[in-house]
């Protein structure tokens, strides 16, 4: 039984190593990170930044009073930003 699985294992090992270094398929592999695939990862990740941002716009113009629960704590979140800059590197 212990052989058989290793047959399987040495016999399916190509498929799942072309994956990785071919990036034939959507999982993220070796060759995700050139040329046009990098492009095309670095131009979703804009596109999601940006339309999060204008949701997040969005929703702040349509409830005004979360921003001024935040303008009201904004020394504390300052201090906040302070602390956690002086933990870590900023």
């Amino acid at each position: 039984m212990k052989a058989f699985v290793i047959a399987l294992l040495l016999m399916a090992a190509p498929i799942y190593m072309g994956e990785m270094f071919l990036d034939d398929s959507s999982t993220l592999g070796f060759g995700a990170f050139s040329g046009a695939t990098a492009a095309r990862y670095q131009s979703q990740a804009q596109d999601m930044a940006h339309s999060a941002l204008d949701q997040a716009r969005n929703y702040a113009m349509a409830h005004p009073d979360i921003l001024d629960g935040i303008k009201s704590h904004q020394g504390d979140l300052q201090a906040l930003k302070s602390r956690l800059c002086s933990a870590v590197k900023c």
